[in-house]
């Protein structure tokens, strides 16, 4: 006889507190979702919020009414309880906001569309050598002269900074270079917010710095090691940075993306005040958002940077994780999907899913038989221009699942694309009962993407993708903040080292079995962005790298190198690997073409990637959505920079010195790569001496 599928119990969220207003459509799924609900979805726990309970994210106001209006508009806003932080170009906000007054808010003919801030993560000798910067520093022909990032600012958002770091100080080992510093995570008594903030506290002079040393991230090494890549300076020990003379400001972020361009912000600013040329660090991601560079956060990032004004991201350490799906929907074949927990304690899982731009698709629900790849179990079908929240409950006498599965519908305003935002908890399941989704449209066709928001795999068994099940894929992993945005530069991994020598002199290896040297990391993520743009941009040494480390966070006996200052003090140095540390190595090189030409902007920077990048036996097919254009190339992208125009016509060709640490290169003076087999008669620089042929 057959098995009859029994329907869950579907319970709409609230929707008699909260009946359905046009307004609805400005809210992205995550602030409906807490709209509706009271409750946010963080990493680890559900956290239930009163009306009252502050949520953090952006506010988009129209641009034509922001022109005259700006000051009522944010007075309205304020009206409501909101807390208005940043103001990006008079266009984009970045506020606390009640939770009850997150569709009062979007009932403003002002407000164009409101958006949670998601929840943040942090994603060099040898990595000098190998990317050019020591030619730079040693001022190789025809460089007149060494560049080291003067009179540049270097601002890193991160979490673990040891203030005091000896990398931190000029090559003198005396005097100070951070100019500034914000952390967002600490609030005493009587915090001294920075001037427009009203959280965290902010350290203007060096004696402020020396008072507290760090930031109070004792359990992470995280920022000061990205730091000390793109501009560390203790030339006492081998593992300095990049911009070893650039200026320093350092923003702890505390959690969410909107805090993060609240940093950013802030650096900006400080560039303006002092009039200076400045590159930010972002080695941070998350996955919640479309990834094609229409997030509110990818529009106040993309709106803050110009000419002098440069945001280097890193890409995403998500390369071996599939945590993507991606289908191309019709009505004759739905997507299926199994997402995994996150918390295998609470057994909860959060995932997002876009459609393509003008198409209509739906989602629900199911309770899925894993060892039979079969549904036992079907939920309402929430369609994408719908704009609500309802909740699916599971029972185990019906479904063998105790749990349930929130769907937040909406469509989205800036890109045209359906929008599900989807949180699951199954607190009991019976064996082989998993909680799973159906992706079905009424369309010809609706190219589908899916991402695991906290970096867990779909998975399915081999009975479910027998059954048509579509497991997770390893494509379009660039994350959110450092790799979808259309003006940062993202930037990959590639692996530089494997062994280390401890301080007692111990031979360390730090992991990649099965890695090869100087070939991609397999943990850095794969473009291409949602929308078809190659991302990564470039690549840089990831795999592992040697930097400063805050001593709080260190083992001191298998750490690599400790330093020492006059008066006797321990610095650290320790390996470390991930994009998050390729990033700064590119955030450095820069540095150090914004010292040559001040008013580089994005495009003219990523026009030096593209004729300046290294290629070699690992980089076939690029530029690609794995390498980017190629590796960096510190020494040619300076030349490309110095000799910048839109053309990039060159005006000879220099031989890299025969000391490379990699096989031979040559590059033309506009910075381009060329072929040494091809090189003409002319006049080439080899090690140190001019020659002719």
């Amino acid at each position: 006889m057959k098995k009859q599928i029994i329907p869950l119990l579907l319970l709409p969220l609230t929707s008699a507190l909260f009946p359905l207003q046009a307004s609805a459509q400005k809210l992205a799924p995550s602030a409906l979702h807490a709209a509706r609900q009271h409750q946010v979805v963080r990493q680890n726990r559900v956290k239930s919020l009163a009306p009252q309970e502050m949520v953090s994210g952006f506010i988009r106001i129209n641009p034509e009414a922001v022109s005259a209006e700006a000051g009522d508009v944010i007075a309205e806003l304020e009206a409501l309880g909101i807390v208005v932080r940043s103001n990006i170009k008079d266009c984009i906000l970045t506020a606390n906001i009640p939770v009850g007054a997150l569709e009062a808010a979007a009932e403003l003919e002002a407000v164009e569309r409101i958006e949670l801030g998601g929840e943040v993560r942090p994603m060099m000798d040898v990595a000098r050598a190998e990317a050019g910067a020591d030619f730079v520093r040693s001022a190789v022909e025809p460089l007149e002269r060494a560049y080291k990032g003067k009179g540049v600012i270097v601002g890193i958002v991160d979490q673990g900074f040891e203030y005091t770091h000896l990398d931190f100080k000029a090559e003198d080992g005396t005097t100070p270079r951070i100019m500034q510093a914000w952390n967002q995570k600490y609030n005493p008594a009587n915090p001294d917010s920075p001037e427009g903030f009203s959280y965290g506290t902010e350290y203007r002079t060096w004696n402020e710095m020396q008072r507290v040393d760090n930031d109070y991230q004792y359990d992470t090494l995280h920022g000061t090691h990205v730091a000390g890549i793109a501009a560390g300076a203790d030339i006492t020990t081998p593992y300095y940075g990049v911009a070893t003379e650039s200026d320093l400001v350092f923003v702890t972020y505390d959690t969410t993306a909107d805090q993060i361009v609240d940093g950013v912000k802030y650096i900006f600013d400080y560039a303006d005040r002092v009039g200076k040329p400045c590159v930010i660090n972002l080695s941070i991601g998350m996955h919640t958002g479309p990834h094609d560079g229409t997030s509110l956060t990818d529009q106040a990032l993309d709106a803050m940077t110009g000419p002098g004004r440069i945001i280097v991201g890193a890409v995403g350490n998500e390369g071996t994780t599939a945590m993507h799906v991606g289908k191309r929907v019709t009505p004759d074949d739905p997507m299926k999907v199994i997402p995994s927990f996150y918390d295998q304690a609470t057994k909860q899982f959060v995932c997002d899913f876009w459609g393509q731009p003008g198409k209509k698709y739906s989602i629900q629900p199911i309770a899925v038989n894993s060892l039979k790849g079969s549904i036992v179990g079907y939920g309402e079908i929430m369609s994408s221009d719908e704009y609500d929240t309802k909740r699916s409950v599971f029972t185990m006498a019906d479904n063998g699942i105790t749990g349930y599965v929130d769907v937040t519908a909406c469509h989205d305003l800036d890109n045209g694309r359906g929008n599900f935002y989807i949180s699951g908890v199954a607190s009991e399941q019976g064996t082989g009962r998993m909680l799973g989704l159906l992706i079905t449209t009424e369309d010809d066709e609706c190219y589908v993407d899916g991402w695991h928001s906290y970096i867990r795999e779909f998975s399915a068994s081999t009975n479910c993708v027998k059954q048509g099940f579509t497991p997770g894929d390893y494509t379009s992993l660039a994350g959110e903040i450092g790799g979808t945005g259309r003006n940062v530069i993202s930037v990959g991994s590639y692996n530089s080292r494997f062994t280390y020598k401890s301080v007692k002199g111990i031979e360390y290896a730090i992991g990649g079995q099965g890695y090869t040297m100087s070939d991609l990391s397999p943990f850095s993520s794969n473009g291409p962005t949602s929308d078809g743009r190659m991302k990564p941009d470039v690549c840089a040494p990831g795999f592992g790298v040697v930097s400063a480390v805050q001593r709080h966070a260190v083992q001191t006996g298998t750490c690599a190198y400790i330093s020492k200052d006059a008066k006797g003090n321990s610095y650290y140095y320790d390996m470390n690997a991930g994009t998050s540390m390729a990033a700064p190595y590119v955030t450095g090189s820069v540095a150090l073409w914004l010292e040559a030409r001040p008013e580089l902007t994005p495009d003219e920077v990523r026009n030096i990637l593209k004729t300046s990048c290294r290629q070699d036996a690992f980089t076939a097919g690029a530029p690609d959505s794995r390498w980017g254009y190629g590796k960096i190339d510190t020494y040619a992208g300076l030349l490309a920079a110095i000799n910048y125009d839109e053309n990039m016509v060159g005006f000879g060709t220099v031989l890299a010195p025969a000391n490379a640490p990699s096989s031979a290169a040559a590059y033309s003076l506009d910075g381009r790569s060329v072929s040494p087999s091809a090189l003409s008669h002319g006049i080439y620089i080899e090690g140190d001496k001019k020659i002719v042929r």
